[in-house]
């Protein structure tokens, strides 16, 4: 059990047989949020939260939301969504975290958590509405990932994002009973999931900076709406993890107007892909 920890975690779980061993590890306790559906955790220095937000995308989608709004997350907030999924070969039991994200009707449109460091084997998600019995392609299947990583992006960095999933099932076995499989594989990898999140919290507060510099930077050559500084404050955490200091500071200096500068780093953000 881990109970003492000054490291803020936000966890969003679908099932509660799949939150049950976080739960016990670092020992949360149940608190009363009565216009929310489902369960919700937290530790007593108000650090570490649990969500439970029950199966699909959409609840994964709402239950951030929520999370978010009522637990005060910093910058240095790790959001971490686990669960079992499926797999056309891989083997029952084995822990993957998940680096990119795809939605089974719109292939095009890709989510990346974190790029910096690995610390688990890692693979891909194709994310699904309704369960899966034929497994096509050599994609990992769930039901939240996606609603999960969409709506935490809006927020925070990439940086700030991990995701990880055991096999649960594969075209030729299937465990007797989900909820005791979810359980009891979620306990056997508490250890090491514990250790990898760690070093990811590191990483995010290792790598903080402070982002004023832009902004006084612009302020000075530009006058800026209330809009655009939401967008630039949204946009600068995000291109630091793919562009060095000195080089967003050039480009902001050489720009010819604000609104070109905002389409670059977009393009920038956008173009920017994480090879697994």
């Amino acid at each position: 059990m881990q109970s003492e920890i000054n490291m803020e975690l936000r966890f969003v779980i679908a099932l509660y047989s799949e939150a049950l061993s976080i739960i016990e590890y670092y020992n949360l306790k149940l608190v009363d949020y009565s216009m929310y559906n489902n369960k919700i955790y937290k530790n007593e220095k108000n650090t570490i939260w649990l969500i439970q937000s029950g199966i699909g995308n959409k609840k994964a989608e709402n239950a951030v939301n929520f999370l978010h709004k009522i637990s005060n997350p910093t910058y240095n907030s790790l959001w971490v969504n686990i669960g079992i999924a499926g797999h056309k070969i891989f083997n029952l039991g084995r822990l993957y975290e998940i680096k990119k994200v795809t939605y089974i009707n719109d292939n095009k449109n890709s989510y990346y958590s974190n790029s910096l460091i690995n610390c688990f084997e890692m693979h891909e998600v194709c994310s699904v509405d309704i369960p899966q019995t034929v497994f096509k392609d050599n994609y990992i299947y769930d039901m939240e990932s996606y609603g999960f990583i969409q709506s935490v992006e809006k927020f925070c960095l990439r940086e700030n994002i991990c995701i990880l999933k055991i096999i649960s099932d594969n075209s030729n076995e299937k465990p007797n009973n989900y909820k005791e499989f979810a359980y009891k594989n979620i306990k056997k990898n508490m250890e090491a999931i514990n250790s990898g999140l760690m070093h990811y919290l590191e990483e995010i507060k290792k790598n903080y900076i402070d982002f004023s510099s832009y902004m006084k930077l612009l302020n000075r050559k530009y006058h800026i709406t209330f809009y655009n500084e939401k967008k630039i404050q949204n946009l600068m955490p995000k291109l630091i993890t793919i562009m060095e200091n000195d080089l967003i500071k050039k480009e902001i200096e050489c720009s010819k107007s604000l609104t070109g500068l905002i389409n670059f780093f977009e393009e920038k953000l956008k173009n920017y892909v994480l090879k697994i």
